[in-house]
């Protein structure tokens, strides 16, 4: 219950003198869907997570930011004071009331989750994502709690349905979650397919004040907890849930919310993390297995195809002993089998005398005979092969620690060439915000998706001896080919590559031959106050390509 509304209402009462009259000093970006907003001096950070399956707000005391790849944002918000924080009653948006006015909305609306800045008009002039769709849209300001403690009164009346109890619950109070309803109807002692008409005047009652009770909890400053199962986190909850009492669960209390929130979030990233891993190996061996199988099937089919060589010895043979029945320019000839007293038709070749036509049939003998021992050795290499790939898979099902199981079997992956890219550098291919390409030479391109993305991009993740890109004249993507990304020098056909690439995503796409200035990324700097995307260039040169992308293309980033 990370970002249940309760949560996000106990955190802004435990936080709320902290930060209330602290000036924000900065706010920025440093991995995609995730905002930070640092209050006096950093010494208080909120991070903001509008992940669509992963909404959260942390409150921490200090939050380093890294020293390249990351991004100013809301630069309207920084240097004035948080004069109010407060929650929309009845909505997990978290708003901060600006000294001058301006408001800042941290909406976490699951998929649609955003932060907002809007100004004294009730008009929204910045937003953290989807800034085009936000910006200059009249916002309607939510009624906020103020002094109003959330607390539902539950009546007899919510359970006059023919809805089952639960449905009933979620329409009297929707700030429960469907883990405070388990636990609400587990209190009860009422089954959770239960209808709500059905219920007696006595289960009711009991009922209602069991929903009191709940939330006079979740309101008042309790022991905020985290429940695991088999070492894995699976609820956060500000409160004790009897449900998960019991020996398959273990509970680790905090002294604070924000404590609590930010070990859950360790914790379920762990376990994410492991799950990654254990996924992407079961997806690499299970696609190598269907491979080899395929290729089974393949290599029998080739074997079942392959004429006898004992079928070529015995026409040849055959020949040898009727020479004289047939000369050069036959195309055929009828032998008889002395053994079995049998007519056989032989083809020839017109061409080739009766000796050679013999000699012909005795070297397709010894071709099948090899063709054969080829097909039937790699079926045995492949065989074994999979009883290797099935083992792996066998022993990966009953392992819970991914990175044990690669060391201990690293000889058996290296032995079969299964090339595995771990959960942690494949992540950081996902938090590249850009569109990603593989030029010759396994260098890595990035390419911008619009001018503030080009800003990020040409600012922020290029090096100074990286290659800049960018048609001439013309709208489009900032391209950077990453220099360091692969071994040996930049080839002349990679660079081509890269600045094919610029051509492509640029109003000149549809041309025959485009024009791009490329240059060292020392030499790109934005002059003060230039538009997004706009910047100035030095000891440029210009490449005239034909528009076109590479074919490995790693990933597009973040749309």
């Amino acid at each position: 219950m990370v970002n249940n509304y309760y949560t996000f209402y106990s955190l802004i009462q435990e936080v709320r003198n902290d930060i209330i009259g602290k000036t924000f000093v900065q706010i920025y970006s440093q991995e995609p869907n995730v905002l930070t907003l640092s209050f006096g001096d950093c010494k208080w950070s909120f991070l903001v997570s509008c992940e669509p399956s992963r909404n959260y707000l942390v409150v921490k005391k200090g939050v380093v930011r890294a020293k390249r790849n990351t991004a100013d944002l809301f630069p309207a918000a920084v240097g004035k004071k948080l004069a109010h924080i407060d929650i929309a009653i009845g909505s997990r948006e978290i708003i901060l009331f600006l000294t001058d006015g301006y408001s800042l909305s941290i909406q976490l609306f699951g998929p649609k989750a955003n932060v907002v800045l809007i100004d004294t008009k009730s008009v929204i002039i910045d937003a953290f994502l989807h800034k085009k769709d936000y910006r200059n849209t009249l916002r309607k300001n939510p009624e906020v709690l103020g002094n109003i403690v959330p607390h539902v009164s539950i009546t007899m009346e919510h359970f006059m349905s023919n809805a089952t109890v639960s449905h009933c619950i979620k329409q009297a109070i929707p700030m429960f979650s469907s883990e405070l309803i388990r636990e609400a109807l587990y209190r009860s002692g009422i089954n959770e397919t239960s209808i709500a008409r059905d219920l007696t005047q006595q289960d009711s009652q009991r009922l209602i004040i069991v929903l009191n009770e709940l939330q006079d909890e979740l309101l008042r400053k309790g022991t905020p907890r985290i429940y695991f199962q088999n070492c894995v986190p699976v609820m956060f909850s500000l409160i004790t849930m009897h449900h998960l009492e019991s020996d398959d669960f273990r509970c680790q209390v905090f002294d604070s919310v924000g404590e609590g929130i930010r070990t859950f979030l360790q914790h379920s990233q762990k376990q994410a993390q492991r799950e990654n891993e254990y996924q992407t190996l079961y997806r690499l061996l299970t696609k190598r297995i269907k491979q080899n199988e395929r290729a089974l099937e393949t290599l029998h089919s080739q074997r079942s195809s392959v004429i006898s060589p004992e079928h070529y010895e015995q026409c040849g043979t055959l020949l040898l002993t009727a020479l004289s029945t047939f000369s050069k320019g036959d195309s055929e000839v009828t032998v008889v089998n002395p053994l079995t007293q049998e007519y056989v038709r032989i083809p020839l070749e017109p061409q080739l005398s009766p000796p050679k036509n013999a000699e012909r049939y005795f070297q397709k003998a010894r071709k099948a005979r090899k063709t054969i021992k080829e097909i039937e050795e790699r079926i045995k290499k492949i065989q074994q092969e999979l009883e290797q790939l099935n083992k792996l898979k066998d022993l990966l099902s009953t392992t819970n620690d991914s990175k044990k199981f690669l060391q201990e079997h690293e000889r058996e992956f290296r032995t079969l060439k299964l090339t595995y890219l771990a959960t942690n550098q494949a992540n950081e291919e996902k938090r590249v915000p850009f569109r990603v390409f593989t030029v010759t030479g396994g260098f890595r391109v990035f390419a911008g998706k619009s001018s503030e993305n080009n800003d990020l991009l040409t600012m922020h993740y290029t090096a100074k001896d990286d290659l800049w890109f960018h048609a001439h004249g013309v709208g489009g993507s900032h391209v950077v080919l990453k220099v360091h990304s692969a071994k040996g020098a930049v080839s002349h056909k990679a660079i081509e590559e890269a600045a094919r690439i610029a051509a492509y995503y640029s109003k000149l796409r549809k041309a025959s031959m485009v024009p791009v200035t490329m240059c060292e990324g020392k030499y790109v700097r934005k002059p003060k106050g230039a538009p997004p995307g706009t910047v100035v260039i030095e000891r440029e040169k210009t490449l005239f390509v034909e528009p076109g992308l590479p074919s490995i293309v790693e990933g597009k980033g973040e749309e």
